[in-house]
């Protein structure tokens, strides 16, 4: 009996546990909590008769054009109204007192963190009657003190943009100047900016109400931002420069709070592709060559609509931006001689750039030790013979003829033979073959430039053995982005 009773009591909290937990996700789902209103705004206002007396206890309702949302009140004892935390987007207001016509404003657009004063007037007459308002209330901001300036989706589209980052836009606003990419800000070159003369990683960066600052000082993507969505997916964006409401916090810079376009009851979307490379482009100025290779396709699309109508609605973006371009560089190579261990072109003063002799010695010794060939050690070549020529013995040496340390040879004076004589098949010293290492020298390529054309057959010494080969290097930079949002 003692058993069921302690299997019942573990059963019993396993079922509170579970009720506790489907109460507790219900309690989010469905409720309406006060929350900050970092991405959203509100409509507020009065209601008056024609002689411009409060009118206590009337129904207001707002209706969402986009979305169908209703949602009503009443008037206080002052007449006021107000929906707050309301989504941005397209609005009319509705409001009805007994003894009054119905009266709706229409053409009403609350942006993000706005707080919108609608006021409504009645007239006298009967309920059954309506006036509706066309015309879009004056859009004077008196009920906030912040100091910035809303971009809409005309202006962020209309505006021409590199790289269609649409954080340049910010730029263009009051009290903000741009980060400078050079001896400047980390971020310059991603948009970052300066506003009233404050660094540029204190900036505030928000996104549909959730801190979008990278928060690290080497800012990995480049930017003080994370997430970038593109221009075409940006319902609006908002910059606040000063004053702004307290529950931004973070930074003593600017606020820029973007927001992304949501699902209506409307299917709306678009395509779009921007290509930029090589052909469309101009030489700089002082250019002394044509114009660099460069290959640019940023394509993408977005797609918003009705999930459930006037209740779930879906919005989805993805871009992809493929760049390809070179970058022209400047690097040493071995020579044909040097793959063959032939290293006495390290020996012509006027082709190292070094006022003598580049000595060679024993790997691993730290150049304590000259290189051994089929004898002991050997001194330093004799700085005297310093260019191909016959005066020096080795320019008739024979390989596998065993000249040994001490003899007029290949580096001349009593120089190292070990690398012109003694020779195996392959051209490398007997004692210094490696096959591992001969695998990498082949993989490098002739060099080009500097007196060389590229070719096994240059002669021995016929350019530089630094900065020999020229190449424009391809880099490829793409970009794989997407959004989503859901809204109830």
């Amino acid at each position: 009996m003692r058993n069921d009773c302690t299997s019942l009591r573990h059963a019993s909290r396993r079922l509170l546990c579970v009720i506790l937990t489907v109460v507790g996700f219900c309690w989010v789902l469905f409720a309406r909590p006060a929350l900050a209103q970092v991405d959203q705004g509100t409509i507020t206002g009065v209601v008056t008769d024609s002689s411009g007396k409060l009118v206590p206890g009337a129904k207001v309702t707002l209706h969402d054009v986009d979305t169908g949302l209703d949602l009503t009140d009443k008037t206080n004892g002052q007449g006021a109204y107000t929906f707050s935390p309301v989504k941005i987007g397209n609005y009319t207001v509705t409001a009805e007192a007994a003894g009054f016509e119905v009266t709706t404003q229409e053409n009403l657009h609350l942006d993000i963190q706005q707080r919108l004063f609608v006021s409504i007037a009645l007239k006298v007459g009967k309920v059954s009657e309506s006036v509706v308002v066309t015309e879009a209330p004056p859009a004077l901001q008196t009920d906030t003190s912040s100091v910035g300036q809303v971009v809409d989706t005309e202006s962020i589209n209309a505006t021409p943009l590199n790289g269609r980052n649409w954080v340049y836009i910010a730029q263009l606003t009051a009290g903000v100047d741009p980060g400078l990419a050079a001896g400047g800000a980390r971020g310059g070159g991603t948009g970052d900016f300066s506003a009233n003369g404050q660094r540029t990683t204190q900036n505030n960066f928000i996104l549909d109400g959730v801190d979008n600052n990278v928060n690290v000082d080497d800012f990995q993507n480049g930017a003080s931002y994370n997430v970038k969505p593109p221009p075409d997916a940006l319902a609006e964006f908002k910059i606040d420069t000063a004053d702004y409401s307290a529950e931004f916090g973070h930074s003593a810079g600017a606020v820029l709070n973007a927001s992304i376009k949501a699902g209506t009851n409307k299917i709306h979307g678009d395509v779009w592709e921007y290509l930029r490379n090589t052909h469309l482009d101009a030489a700089d100025w002082d250019t002394a060559g044509g114009v660099p290779a460069y290959h640019e396709n940023q394509f993408g699309a977005t797609l918003g609509g009705p999930i459930w109508k006037n209740k779930l609605f879906y919005f989805g973006d993805a871009e992809m931006n493929r760049i390809a371009f070179a970058t022209p560089l400047l690097l040493s190579v071995p020579t044909a001689s040097q793959r063959k261990g032939d290293l006495s072109e390290y020996f012509l003063t006027a082709k190292t750039g070094k006022s003598s002799p580049i000595g060679v010695f024993e790997p691993n010794s730290a150049g304590q030790v000259a290189l051994t060939g089929t004898a002991g050690a050997v001194t330093n070549p004799d700085p005297t013979c310093v260019t191909y020529s016959t005066t020096c013995a080795w320019a008739t040496a024979t390989p596998g003829s065993g000249i040994g340390p001490g003899t007029t040879n290949n580096y001349g004076g009593t120089g190292n033979a070990a690398l012109s004589g003694n020779f195996n098949t392959t051209g490398i010293p007997s004692p210094l073959a490696d096959t591992v290492g001969q695998e990498i020298l082949q993989d490098y390529p002739l060099p080009n430039t500097g007196g060389w054309s590229g070719k096994a057959s240059d002669a021995p010494g016929s350019g530089l053995l630094y900065n020999n080969y020229s190449l424009n290097d391809p880099i490829h930079d793409n970009t794989w982005q997407w959004d989503q949002r859901v809204d109830w």
